[in-house]
């Protein structure tokens, strides 16, 4: 008899944490909709020359630039810890990776978050229609970043 029990109660074990984990997930202890991301892309350009200047944010605070002849990306600063903590909470907290906009134009702006390979993209440039405005402040943020302290002594090539 004895035999007969055990696998009764480990089905019924199994079956009793399978429902307080769905009641936890449900209560938002594991909160699923944490978004971290790996970087983020983001330039500026087109126009007559068609000239793009691109750059990346990554999680770790490297922030890159793309060389338009080789195509490799070179190491502009390293940011703080709570620099880059505080765009990344921004970009959630926004939920710029909840937005689908496609607007370009002569001159476009676009901003692209990136998690694995998996990647949301929002482009502008249309004054006719104009992004969210927390696209433009956190695109404007990140674009300041990449005019102060260029060249602090690191040059790394880096994807």
């Amino acid at each position: 008899m004895s035999g007969l029990k055990i696998p009764c109660l480990r089905a019924s074990t199994v079956f009793s944490v399978s429902i307080i984990c769905i009641l936890l997930s449900n209560c938002g202890i594991f909160n699923s909709s944490h978004v971290v991301f790996d970087k983020i892309v983001f330039g500026k350009g087109g126009g007559f020359t068609g000239k793009y200047d691109e750059y990346f944010l990554n999680k770790n605070g490297g922030l890159y630039k793309k060389d338009p002849s080789t195509k490799a990306f070179i190491m502009l600063k390293e940011l703080s810890h709570k620099e880059t903590k505080n765009i990344f909470k921004e970009v959630e907290s926004n939920k710029l990776f909840e937005i689908i906009f496609n607007h370009p134009y002569n001159i476009t702006c676009y901003m692209e978050i990136e998690k694995g390979t998996v990647s949301d993209r929002i482009v502008w440039g249309d004054s006719k229609n104009p992004p969210p405005s927390s696209v433009v402040i956190v695109f404007d943020k990140l674009m300041s970043l990449t005019k102060t302290n260029l060249n602090s002594g690191v040059n790394k090539n880096k994807k």
